[in-house]
């Protein structure tokens, strides 16, 4: 599926341009578009158990149907596009141009049986924002810190993150 409503500039013509992935405890895919000089946004894809939200007994989804190993962006019966009903969310992150570029995925409250939050670096937005699991609301913006504590070498830019099992956020 797109990760995006689908734009035909693609990521050259500064379209949905997507860039890191990370896949949560159920199997779930979370892509950050970095969008370039456009709104920046994060995508859920369900795994399995996609939701009937047209009601129609089937899920409509992204697949190959002639068997020729690609899904043709051009037919309605391989990519529905914004029909898309394993497309969970996208969510728009940051203000304008703020790349999204960074993504990992927290483990959650197992003591309180939460999913895990995602968590984007914005490479020019020079934040870090926690996303929640279900929607996508934003939960928590940081402005990451200077450089060496240096406000004259600008803030952080993350490029790509991890989080180790203590809960640390490494960018």
């Amino acid at each position: 599926p797109s990760t995006r409503p689908y734009n035909p500039a693609g990521c050259g013509g500064n379209g949905e341009c997507p860039s890191r992935t990370a896949v949560d405890g159920n199997g779930d895919v979370w892509v950050a578009n970095r969008a370039f000089s456009h709104q920046g946004s994060v995508t859920k894809i369900a795994n399995v158990a996609c939701p009937d939200s047209d009601g129609d007994g089937l899920i409509t989804t992204s697949h190959d149907a002639d068997g020729d190993g690609r899904i043709d962006r051009g037919s309605p019966e391989e990519f529905p596009g914004d029909r898309d009903e394993c497309v969970l969310f996208t969510v728009p992150v940051g203000q304008g141009a703020s790349v999204p570029r960074a993504l990992a995925l927290d483990a959650g409250s197992l003591e309180g049986g939460s999913e895990g939050s995602a968590w984007v670096g914005l490479f020019e937005g020079r934040q870090l924002v926690k996303l929640r699991n279900t929607d996508g609301a934003v939960l928590l913006a940081v402005d990451l810190p200077y450089y060496d504590n240096d406000p004259n070498l600008g803030r952080m830019q993350p490029y790509g993150a991890a989080i180790d099992r203590r809960g640390r956020i490494w960018m």
